[in-house]
């Protein structure tokens, strides 16, 4: 409100018209302020308005935006979770249907025919399997592991291909960690690729190429980089920098050179004609003139890696030549001609999977990438990788099938036994038995206190004449580690029981095929030129040995006489497919052992399927529980905010009102002030 100071005694009206204007502006831009706060119902306008509550406000803005996110985040993962919940609930109904056909099929006796009309009902279970695991979710496909967005599993000639990855998409979802929001889908249903492993370590040899990123080292804990010393005859110490070294050459380059330099510096000898070299898988150092002794410098443990150091000894001379091991890992840059084991040429090996089979030619690989590169161009839907320990290779089938179209590798008549040099037959004498029938192995009846219940089979061969002969054959679990071992009982008893009768032991003999995956049981010419006939296997005490040595199902070849066993040490993808796939046929061929066996099979799918679905459900829990929790957080931080933040519209109205009357009072003060003169004063 204009007004004049009391202390003023007279005035003149330009000091009374600015006092009036000011005071009039003053009260103008409160109204404006006031009238703003009550139009944007804020009370804090600027930062300058004040310091301290536009900090506050600063910060839980910022923290709101990242609540908004994190809120669409997990409604996100909510729904995938939602969709991956979904359709493993309609693969456990899969299953159970499937299982319920099986078990009705092999309880109630039914014929051929019924069986062969529930084949086809299988089939469309397949089909909706197919489906299912094919679903897509709002981040892609809910089975998708890693690549979501790639199809899971394909058809593959009749058969079906995995090709994702082995673990979930997990973002980083605040509050939560990384909840998985897709999976494999073999993982879901109890699935995992079929390997063969490596049983040969193919001993690859150190050259001057081979890097030292590749070297297990004298420690086998790899090479680490930096510098060495050495002395020789107790002389000054040298240094040598390995820091840039990165083969073995460059190693041997570096110390030759230092070597070299110390001789031309001192005027002695320290190398003979041999130099610094390789020798097999270490470095060989001749040295005929004195003792050349290696050392870490403190705290380094270079020379140890590179093998210049051991326990026993650090001297190079006229005894030691060589250091230690350093144990190249096998790469895919390895050569053949530099592996060790092989020792020979490389020829053709024959893969069978899916039904199909190919020989591969392998005699021009060069190095190791070249014989993945030939083995996964056949087509037939394997992988090769180098195994965990770096000393091999394992050969992956990522196709699933049914147990007749499983993956095998065998040998090719005259080859050089490739197959078995790669360590990557799949039947031979290293074939561990726990691997045999897709992990279920071989089963034998023992513990008997009779000896006679503790015979698995029996093998029945004539003489000349046609007189038979019973050998029983009893194994027992500690025979059962590899095919070779259980070969080597087999022939022992075998031959004990041919001379207890007084026959050559050379009447049977027991082998696995050099070509054949497979048990070979071989007669003796003279008995099938006689009266004899065909040897026979039986069963004995409900043992299921035999059936899972490949004896019941194997042929017999009248040309070598010999009984040829199947491979039972075949691999494939173990899920669902292949377990649906399974009892599909068994009930096309009325098999009631493989319906059991399939049955069983998905039984344990089930199993795996269920405590998938609860792993899920935890996830779902999580992630709702956050929900609320960030919810709840938002509530909180919006209250906060306001009080700093908004306007109490009970306050400004009164203050806007208070300040329309005290412009009104304002302007009426400056009309009358401008109008006095100096009459009114006298």
């Amino acid at each position: 409100m204009a007004f004049i100071s009391g202390n003023i005694a007279r005035a003149p009206n330009l000091l009374l018209s600015r006092i009036g204007i000011n005071n009039i502006a003053r009260t103008n831009l409160s109204l404006f302020d006031s009238s703003r706060r009550l139009s944007t119902g804020l009370s804090l306008l600027r930062p300058s308005d004040d310091i301290v509550r536009a900090a506050a406000v600063s910060t839980l803005d910022d923290r709101l935006e990242r609540s908004a996110q994190t809120r669409k985040n997990l409604q996100f993962a909510q729904s995938q979770v939602d969709a991956l919940d979904s359709g493993l609930a309609e693969v456990t109904d899969l299953l159970q249907q499937a299982k319920s056909i099986g078990l009705t099929q092999i309880s109630e006796g039914a014929d051929a025919d019924e069986r062969a009309s529930q084949a086809i009902v299988i089939n469309t279970l397949i089909d909706s399997m197919y489906g299912v695991v094919n679903r897509k979710g709002v981040a892609g496909y809910v089975f998708g592991g890693t690549t979501p967005g790639r199809q899971p599993v394909t058809e593959f000639l009749g058969s079906y291909l995995f090709g994702t990855g082995s673990e979930g998409l997990r973002p980083d979802t605040r509050g939560i960690g990384q909840v998985p929001i897709t999976v494999r889908s073999p993982k879901a249903v109890n699935g995992v690729p079929g390997v063969v492993l490596g049983k040969v370590d193919l001993q690859p040899q150190l050259t001057a190429d081979t890097r030292l990123e590749d070297l297990r080292g004298g420690r086998r804990l790899g090479i680490t980089s930096g510098t060495i010393e050495y002395t020789f005859d107790g002389g000054e110490t040298q240094t040598v920098d390995l820091s840039d070294a990165d083969t073995i050459g460059d190693v041997i380059d570096a110390i030759e050179a230092s070597l070299l330099a110390y001789e031309d510096a001192n005027g002695v000898d320290v190398l003979g004609s041999g130099g610094v070299t390789i020798s097999g898988t270490s470095i060989a150092i001749d040295s005929p003139f004195g003792d050349l002794v290696f050392s870490d410098v403190s705290g380094g443990v270079v020379a140890q890696d590179l093998g210049l150091v051991t326990s026993t000894s650090a001297t190079f001379g006229p005894t030691r030549a060589a250091g230690a091991d350093l144990s190249p890992k096998v790469t895919m840059t390895t050569p053949v001609d530099q592996l060790g084991a092989v020792g020979s040429s490389l020829g053709s090996i024959l893969i069978s999977n899916n039904g199909r089979s190919a020989e591969v030619d392998l005699s021009g690989a060069e190095t190791i990438g070249d014989i993945k590169s030939l083995i996964e161009s056949a087509g037939l839907g394997v992988r090769v990788r180098i195994n965990e320990d770096g000393d091999g290779i394992d050969v992956i089938n990522e196709v699933a099938g049914g147990s007749s179209r499983a993956m095998s590798i065998s040998e090719v008549e005259g080859n050089n036994n490739t197959a078995a040099l790669l360590g990557i037959r799949t039947f031979s004498s290293e074939t561990r038995i726990s691997d045999m029938n897709f992990g279920r192995g071989v089963d034998v009846v023992s513990g008997n206190s009779d000896d006679h219940y503790n015979v698995d089979f029996v093998i029945t061969v004539d003489d000349a004449s046609g007189t038979p002969l019973d050998i029983e054959i009893d194994l027992s679990p500690d025979d059962m580690t590899t095919i070779g071992n259980v070969v080597s009982v087999m022939e022992s008893q075998i031959d004990a029981a041919l001379t207890a009768a007084g026959r050559d032991t050379s009447d049977l003999d027991v082998s696995i095929g050099e070509t054949t995956n497979g048990i070979v049981l071989t007669q003796a010419a003279s008995i099938t030129a006689g009266s004899g006939g065909p040897l026979e296997i039986t069963r004995r005490n409900n043992s299921l040995a035999a059936i899972q040595l490949g004896l019941m199902d194997g042929t017999w070849d009248s040309t070598n006489n010999e009984f040829v066993g199947t491979d039972k040490a075949k691999v494939r993808v173990d899920s669902v497919f292949t377990h649906l796939m399974d009892l599909k046929e068994a009930l096309e061929n009325n098999d009631d052992f493989g319906m059991q066996l399939a049955v069983e099979d998905l039984d344990t799918v089930l199993d795996e399927v269920t405590k998938t679905r609860a792993l899920v459900g935890g996830y779902a829990k999580r992630i709702e529980r956050q929900k609320a929790r960030q919810e709840d957080r938002e509530v909180l931080d919006e209250q906060v905010r306001s009080k700093l933040r908004d306007v109490d519209f009970a306050q400004a109205a009164s203050e806007f009102s208070l300040l329309q009357v005290q412009l009104q009072a304002g302007l009426q003060t400056a009309a009358i002030s401008g109008q006095l003169t100096l009459l009114n004063f006298l």
